[in-house]
């Protein structure tokens, strides 16, 4: 049985919900938890389940964030955003464009035919058996900001490689190379001139 630590959010008074609900993820990549999703509380107590609310792993749920360690769905009811110290509700936002790039190629994976995996969870070994993007192409998703991207196909992708970041925004990508071209037209600029020299010919 998994039971959340909330530690002295249960002692903090509710927080009023204020705007639209959001969507969050119900993430089950870290907890590898074997039951087949979330179950609703009726209150913000652990042992208060709902009876038959649940929502399953990788789906959406939508809800207030009530800033104790609660989320309060739109159907009235209660979701932990952790379980035992790990989160597993994310909050869902518009996805946006990665560029699969390395400034040293030997941080890639191995595959250079799929420069860099999918992983089915947060998991680096936990490599997706067919899916991958390769050197240049882009991926959509969300940076989770743990050093994973979440896919839009709900996959998970490292953002960095032994080190080196190999997800970058596309503005960035053209910000290097626009660097990169400058440094490159320097060097030029700094080799000596070239003279010709005269070719004498021993033949009149």
């Amino acid at each position: 049985t998994f039971l959340p630590s909330v530690g002295s959010w249960l002692m903090r008074p509710k927080v009023e919900e204020a705007g639209p609900p959001l969507e969050y993820f119900v993430d089950n990549s870290l907890l590898k938890s074997r039951s087949p999703g979330l179950r609703h509380r009726k209150t913000r107590r652990l042992e208060d389940f709902h009876k038959t609310a649940t929502t399953g792993w990788g789906l959406v749920v939508e809800g207030h964030d009530l800033g104790d360690g609660w989320l309060r769905t739109t159907h009235n009811t209660y979701l932990p955003m952790e379980i035992d110290s790990v989160r597993v509700l994310l909050l869902k936002q518009v996805p946006e464009e990665f560029v699969v790039t390395a400034s040293n190629p030997c941080a890639l994976d191995t595959d250079q035919s799929t420069a860099v995996r999918h992983r089915r969870s947060r998991d680096l070994k936990d490599l997706h058996g067919s899916h991958g993007v390769k050197f240049g192409e882009t991926v959509r998703g969300q940076d989770l900001g743990d050093g994973w991207l979440r896919t839009v196909d709900g996959l998970y992708m490292p953002t960095e490689l032994d080190g080196e970041r190999v997800l970058l925004r596309p503005e960035v990508v053209e910000e290097l190379r626009r660097a990169a071209a400058a440094k490159e037209d320097e060097v030029i600029a700094g080799l000596p001139e070239v003279v010709e020299v005269p070719v004498f010919s021993d033949f009149a």
